[in-house]
């Protein structure tokens, strides 16, 4: 397991139609894409701060993603965004939770 961090400040009152438009055209598109599992989503209350986390099967499927579709979320991103989001890659030692519960041990 792999994850994709990405923070990011969002211009004023710019917060809403950013989380409408990640979950209406992005996340779409992510899971597309091979090795893509969930995106996670925290935008600050009331302010600016929004941090992404998504999460993939390999790094190999989030470096893909960097490589090919990343540059078209940043153009999405650039008319919410104050600057340009900063992102690194982050590996998962263990699987994230799920609706079911934790994972079996």
């Amino acid at each position: 397991m792999f994850t994709r961090i990405v923070y990011l400040t969002l211009k004023t009152n710019a917060a809403p139609e950013f989380a409408k438009v990640l979950e209406q055209d992005v996340v779409p598109k992510l899971r597309a894409e091979l090795g893509f599992q969930d995106e996670l989503l925290f935008i600050s209350a009331g302010g600016p701060d929004v941090v992404s986390i998504s999460i993939w099967d390999s790094r190999e499927g989030a470096e893909n993603h960097a490589r090919s579709a990343y540059p078209q979320v940043l153009g999405f991103s650039s008319a919410s965004s104050k600057e340009r989001p900063a992102s690194r890659p982050a590996s998962s030692a263990i699987p994230p939770c799920t609706a079911r519960g934790l994972p079996n041990s």
